[in-house]
């Protein structure tokens, strides 16, 4: 999986770390603790409870304004009660969804 998702964002830029591992166990480690999020991509198990934990561990690190896109907000009826909850939650000053499938967030 890590050759196909590296080769796919080399066609964008050279500028990202591919790390193998969960994003749990070596988020301290590939983000030291000055250091902030400007913009994250979370496509975690498609379901509540893992894109909220996943969301929480992100807005910890995140900068002011930081852009958060969550792909397959619509996957399942998990994921469109997370959708519901996330695009109001007062922490974001913004939310899009785009098409039926990618929601942006940015933060507050």
């Amino acid at each position: 999986m890590e050759k196909h998702s590296r080769k796919n964002l080399l066609q964008i830029s050279e500028k990202f770390s591919s790390i193998s591992g969960t994003f749990e166990d070596n988020i301290d480690n590939v983000l030291p603790q000055s250091k902030t999020i400007d913009m994250a991509f979370i496509d975690a198990i498609h379901t509540k409870e893992f894109v909220m934990s996943q969301l929480e561990i992100v807005l910890a690190k995140c900068s002011n304004k930081a852009i958060i896109i969550l792909d397959d907000i619509n996957f399942s009826d998990s994921m469109n009660e997370c959708w519901a909850e996330i695009s109001v939650d007062g922490r974001f000053s913004c939310s899009v969804e785009l098409g039926k499938r990618v929601g942006i967030l940015e933060v507050a």
